[in-house]
């Protein structure tokens, strides 16, 4: 029986959950089955070549959907897990069980091991460490910068030779070796460590380059890499360089494409706290995402509930906050959607001249203030979607921020 297991290529989170799957099928279905891998990536032209699903099952993992009748079984976990609002309806209406979607979960590993354990009793103690670092690596909840960058962890070691190798044949080799072997074992096998050693080279030097190129205004890093010959780069470089910084800027470039890449420091709360309505999401893949009202006001709500699901008709909410920067120079425009309909339906709202004198009356803003010095605010909406697009949108909140 062969089982081919489609991941996303180059990609920590991407490698586990093909490993971490592959131990689910082979305990709870198929003991016999032969693992063919094949690495995913995201590109412009078509993402699934007809070839691709010559198993006698086929899996997708920690990528995005197909509706090719070929596909057996799907785990994912992204907000952009559809390409069309057609694809995210054929996930609906699929009655296999086998298809899996939430995007509550940081990881997709911990998605199939969840999913594992609940519905299929199974569950693989021997890879717990797989699983929580796989948690740690895509939510980016390393304790600090340093635990990041500095590469002192097995799990961050693999982690740069998964992103850094050319190919998919060392990255397949890793996922075997995740089935049954440590990270410890993995990261200190001698031919993954003859690989590991000039990408750390190359790391410490993509450290100097960006450290030489970049400059930080008003909490916000940017650099250009184009000129630079270095086409990716640990993410988390630019907040152990410039720990102060909130956003990051940057533009690379690859043999396929020109990238813009725009990030925010995970370790930096200052916005946060001055924050009226927070995201929470409860418990992790068991409740909806929902903005909790700090400091309730007549009328309103202690919590505003979105969609569970991206793609899916309901309502949905989202902040526009507009905050002063950390030196108090400037300001940071800040859209956050529950869901990614939300996410779009802030954005539409602010691009619209009659809501935008909406929001102005709502804070009572006059347009001779608005000229004249910075104001600070939070707004709450909420938007009503139909097969994964925002429709109509109304200002449901407003605060001022000091």
């Amino acid at each position: 029986m062969r089982m081919r297991i489609l991941y996303h290529d180059h990609c920590f989170d991407g490698a586990a959950s093909a490993a971490y799957f592959s131990r689910f099928i082979e305990a709870k279905f198929h003991p016999e089955a032969e693992f063919a891998f094949t690495g995913l990536a995201h590109k412009a032209s078509q993402l699934f070549e007809p070839e691709f699903f010559d198993g006698d099952e086929n899996a997708i993992v920690d990528f995005k959907y197909s509706t090719d009748p070929r596909l057996t079984w799907w785990f994912d976990h992204h907000q952009s897990a559809f390409l069309t609002p057609e694809d995210a309806e054929h996930f609906r209406k699929d009655t296999s069980g086998r298809k899996m979607y939430n995007p509550n979960f940081r990881s997709c590993t911990k998605y199939i091991a969840t999913i594992a354990r609940d519905r299929f009793d199974f569950e693989a103690p021997d890879l717990e460490e797989l699983v929580e670092w796989a948690d740690i690596v895509d939510g980016a909840q390393y304790a600090d910068a340093e635990e990041a960058v500095e590469l002192r962890s097995p799990a961050t070691q693999l982690t740069l030779v998964i992103e850094g190798t050319n190919g998919s044949d060392t990255v397949q080799k890793i996922i075997r070796k995740m089935r049954h072997c440590t990270l410890e074992q993995i990261a200190g096998d001698g031919e993954i460590q003859e690989i590991y050693q000039p990408l750390y080279a190359r790391h410490l030097r993509s450290m100097q380059v960006i450290r030489e190129k970049s400059t930080c205004e008003g909490g916000v890093v940017f650099f250009d890499l184009v000129d630079d010959g270095i086409e990716g780069y640990n993410k988390f470089i630019p907040y152990y360089l410039f720990p102060e910084s909130t956003y990051t800027v940057s533009v690379s470039t690859s043999s396929f494409r020109t990238k813009v890449s725009v990030g925010s420091n995970p370790w930096v709360t200052l916005l946060q706290d001055k924050l009226n309505f927070r995201e929470t999401e409860g418990v992790v893949g068991n409740s909806a995402k929902v903005f909790v009202n700090k400091n309730p006001l007549p009328g309103e709500l202690a919590q505003y509930e979105g969609l569970r699901w991206t793609g899916t008709m309901g309502e949905d909410y989202a902040t526009i906050s507009l905050l002063p920067n950390a030196t108090h120079d400037g300001s940071v425009l800040v859209l956050q959607g529950l869901q990614q309909e939300g996410t779009e339906a802030a954005g539409r709202f602010l691009a619209d001249e009659e809501n935008q004198r909406q929001l102005m009356s709502a804070l009572h803003i006059s347009a001779i203030e608005s000229r004249s010095q910075n104001i600070w605010f939070e707004a709450l909406i909420r938007s009503r979607t139909v097969s994964g697009a925002p429709n109509t949108t109304t200002l449901v909140a407003v605060r001022r921020i000091p």
